[in-house]
């Protein structure tokens, strides 16, 4: 018999990766902040854009697994709307020099990249019955389900990458 075939919403224990990247995240989220209300100016948009874009990354790279329980998925998701306080914060305060708070913006980014992971992942379910999973160059297989990547996991993965940058472009133009 197969494995059995898991919810599409369910919630568990974070396991011990979840909360290594939740406490990670966490502290790197607080020393950003200290940065950004304590630093250097030059030194507040690097700050801004490490703070924001490394959920945004991890969202696809290393957390997609994780992300399915959604225990850990309503934490990142308040992660997310931190990103939005933050975003309100730096744009209308004088925190950040006037020439980087256009680049607030992408605080934004964090919270639809969130809403595009679960989109992504109910179009997986229906179109195969399954979680996609991370088409990898290096590996014939997937990381953490040991399963090969099909034309579905592709296209999601052209999906939210092409999203990702996009969104991502677009902040740091302004």
């Amino acid at each position: 018999m197969g494995r059995k075939r898991q919810s599409f919403f369910y919630f568990k224990e974070l396991t011990n990766f979840d909360q290594f990247a939740v406490f990670a995240y966490a502290i790197l989220t607080i020393i950003m902040l200290l940065v950004m209300f304590l630093g250097r100016n030059d030194a507040k948009l690097f700050a801004m854009i490490m703070c924001a874009v490394v959920p945004q990354l991890s969202i696809y790279l290393f957390l997609y697994a994780s992300l399915r329980n959604m225990t850990s998925y309503v934490i990142w998701f308040g992660f997310g709307l931190l990103h939005v306080v933050l975003y309100f914060l730096f744009k209308y305060a004088s925190i950040l020099p006037s020439e980087d708070r256009d680049g607030s913006i992408i605080f934004l980014n964090t919270i639809i990249l969130l809403w595009l992971f679960q989109i992504l992942r109910y179009l997986s379910f229906k179109m195969q019955k399954r979680e996609f999973v991370s088409p990898a160059k290096a590996h014939p297989k997937d990381l953490f389900d040991e399963r090969s990547a099909t034309g579905t996991d592709y296209f999601i993965f052209v999906v939210y990458w092409g999203t990702f940058m996009g969104l991502t472009f677009l902040a740091l133009s302004h």
